[in-house]
């Protein structure tokens, strides 16, 4: 066990409802492949400090990684609504969408990337692999324009932050049915 990690082990002991520490033992645990107890920290975190966006993300990455979609999603939704403006935040819930079987929400996670951050390389990778999965191959043709005129102009250096997807979506079948809501559509 690392220094730091006993040191918040501590600190816990001495105030355990302080969702700082809960939160920081979890991206200990992260950084050091201990996926399963970085979550229950990061739960623990959110619980005792639901107003967390980081906390949030941070539980909706790891659920994530560990191949849970829809709970992913869930967390991630709430670290959108509570921080609207984090890029990484929407290109996470896009994964999470497209892993649960949800293309269209994740295309409009993806959008909204965009219009945030619009010579975001990551979105307009997964938008046009989307696009083209659906059969749309003149919007896929747009998105790939887009990314060579951002290439050509030598404004897109793509920086990836470590905490959201670095490869663009694998190629699967797009589902047919739009759900009428995210939440609904998760809710099953």
């Amino acid at each position: 066990m690392a220094k730091a990690e006993r040191e918040v082990k501590l600190a816990l002991q001495v105030d355990p409802r302080d969702p700082y520490s809960h939160s920081l033992l979890g991206c200990l645990l992260a950084r050091d492949g201990e996926r399963d107890q970085a979550i229950l920290a990061f739960q623990g975190a959110a619980a005792l400090d639901p107003a967390n966006a980081e906390t949030r993300y941070n539980l909706g990455t790891m659920l994530l990684a560990r191949g849970e979609a829809i709970p992913a999603a869930s967390a991630l939704e709430d670290a959108v609504a509570l921080r609207p403006d984090h890029v990484p935040s929407y290109n996470n819930l896009a994964k999470a969408y497209f892993v649960a079987g949800l293309p269209e929400f994740a295309v409009a996670a993806y959008e909204e990337v965009l219009r945030q951050d619009p010579s975001n390389l990551l979105a307009l990778a997964n938008l046009e692999l989307l696009a083209k999965a659906d059969g749309l191959n003149d919007t896929a043709a747009i998105y790939r324009q887009r990314i060579d005129a951002l290439q050509s102009e030598g404004a897109l250096t793509p920086t990836f932050t470590g905490r959201e997807p670095a490869a663009p979506l694998p190629a699967w079948p797009v589902a047919s049915a739009a759900p009428e809501s995210p939440q609904s559509a998760l809710a099953d």
